[in-house]
């Protein structure tokens, strides 16, 4: 797929200390502005190709099909990588993240050629979407987070580390959370699939030692996740309302990351395997 040609002109701003950097997102409404009569808001995270506008143009597409489109606030947040920046000449105001592992909630980057006065976790900025959009619709009623292939990797992992169920104590808006063809998971012990071949799914140790790091173990969490604690993460995980999608013919997603490779091996069975870990 290719990746991003061109970057929405409208901006989430973040301000630390003072400072502030923003980040370009496609909406139809202002994630600023205020309302009575939005009850829905949809939030849809590109993949590898940072395609923002696409995910942003079905999405749009879905809720008028659905006649939902004055009712639901709809965001598609980029994540710009370096290259971005130089290719097209964002600004340095833009915040950029690593080219991987930008969905796992890792830090933002300031680097010699593109410094910047603060770095934030990609889980703070949605962080900072769930709130904002909260705070500014008193009468929103669920909020639903969805994302493919690299895009969904965040969902699933936000799902269990993010912070949104602090912005919503009450729990009166209903989070929902909808990854597509996503191409890991993370798991929540030291067991992984013995025989994926199997009709039935056994799990037990693996010798594969990085299959317990995060992004795809809970060994070694990032500065955000960490915070989060792993006892929350886990209890986050349990509650989560989490609906898994998986194309039928979804064979790809071979590497040589062998952390990857022995959840299965390919998105496909990967998915199968994880829900039927949900279970076990």
């Amino acid at each position: 797929m290719l990746g991003q040609t061109n970057f929405p002109n409208t901006k989430i701003d973040y301000v630390v200390s003072g400072d502030t950097l923003r980040q370009p997102y496609y909406r139809n409404i202002s994630l600023n502005s205020t309302s009575e009569h939005i009850r829905y808001a949809i939030i849809s995270l590109h993949g590898d190709g940072r395609n923002s506008f696409e995910h942003y143009s079905v999405i749009s597409q879905l809720t008028d099909m659905a006649g939902l489109q004055d009712s639901t606030i709809l965001i598609a947040p980029t994540y710009p990588i370096q290259d971005d920046i130089n290719e097209h000449n964002l600004g340095n105001d833009i915040l950029y993240w690593p080219d991987i592992d930008w969905n796992a909630g890792n830090l933002s980057r300031s680097t010699q050629s593109n410094p910047r006065p603060f770095r934030i976790s990609s889980f703070s900025t949605m962080d900072t979407i769930y709130h904002r959009l909260i705070e500014n619709n008193a009468g929103l009623e669920k909020i639903i987070l969805t994302g493919h292939s690299a895009g969904s990797q965040m969902v699933v992992r936000y799902a269990a580390g993010g912070r949104v169920q602090t912005g919503n104590a009450n729990g009166n808006i209903e989070l929902v959370y909808v990854p597509v063809n996503t191409p890991s998971f993370l798991y929540y012990d030291d067991c992984r699939v013995v025989d994926q071949n199997a009709e039935v799914f056994d799990f037990g140790p693996t010798n594969c030692a990085s299959a317990h790091q995060y992004k795809y173990g809970l060994d070694n969490l990032n500065q955000y996740m960490e915070e989060t604690g792993v006892a929350t993460i886990k209890e986050s995980f349990e509650q989560a309302n989490l609906t898994y999608l998986i194309g039928e013919y979804d064979f790809g997603g071979q590497t040589s990351t062998c952390a990857r490779m022995v959840q299965g091996n390919s998105r496909l069975i990967r998915t199968h395997i994880y829900f039927a870990y949900i279970g076990y």
